[in-house]
């Protein structure tokens, strides 16, 4: 069996879980639970963010697009964080498009709300400006992964990264959401994908990756990986 490098300690969201009892109270009323499934659409670039989300089982992913729709996944939020941290910081429209990359369940509340209590929870503003370094970090490494590291390289990278996030060594989304994820083509993607289970690493079963050997793709991916991972971390130990 694979083994992620980080476990969360319940079904919960790390950043509410970390708040202070009072603060987390405060903010637990305006939470509701959703279900939000693959290739959901959350918030799209330019358009106002009506909620922020608290994932619990469910991967959420920023990503770049073109004007002609080719797009790659900049990172990830999972049980470790949430994801309209731009509208705290006071800008009413997304900067960038963000979709469900694996399908779960995460809490929601009116941004709007969440920006009056971030104004005056002191706990609250230092827990996610933590959290925001910990973003840029996977942000800036993901933007040079794409641009100088192999498909194979990226497709490993992705898969530790996103194993990090889920309760299981299966990983379910579909290749085209793969694809788009590291801004590679599909069956470029079915290539290294072939690669990886022919060497034992992973197995691939409709729409369903399962990790086999996590120490294995550990031996290859590439430092990106590695960069990201000890910035969350250090996050989660701080």
């Amino acid at each position: 069996m694979a083994k992620a490098a980080f476990i969360p300690r319940n079904a919960a969201n790390y950043l509410l879980d970390s708040l202070p009892e009072t603060e987390r109270r405060d903010l637990s009323r305006l939470l509701e639970k959703v279900e939000v499934e693959p290739g959901q659409r959350i918030y799209r670039q330019g358009r106002p963010i009506d909620y922020v989300y608290f994932p619990t089982s469910a991967i959420l992913s920023w990503t770049g697009m073109t004007r002609q729709g080719e797009r790659a996944e900049v990172g990830m939020v999972g049980w470790e964080g949430m994801l309209g941290m731009s509208h705290l910081a006071g800008f009413d429209a997304s900067p960038f498009d963000a979709e469900v990359a694996i399908a779960g369940e995460a809490l929601r509340a009116q941004a709007s709300r969440v920006r009056e209590k971030f104004e005056r929870l002191v706990s609250l503003q230092n827990l996610l400006l933590r959290y925001t370094c910990s973003s840029l970090t996977q942000l800036a490494q993901s933007s040079l992964c794409g641009l100088y590291h192999t498909v194979d390289q990226r497709l490993c990278r992705w898969l530790l990264t996103a194993h990090d996030r889920v309760r299981s060594d299966e990983l379910a989304f579909t290749q085209d959401t793969l694809a788009g994820m590291i801004g590679a083509r599909r069956p470029t993607v079915s290539i290294a994908a072939g690669a990886l289970q022919k060497a034992g690493l992973i197995r691939v079963n409709r729409g369903r990756v399962t990790l086999v050997d996590r120490t294995g793709i550990e031996v290859i991916v590439c430092d990106c990986y590695w960069v990201i991972r000890r910035a969350l971390g250090i996050f989660l130990e701080a």
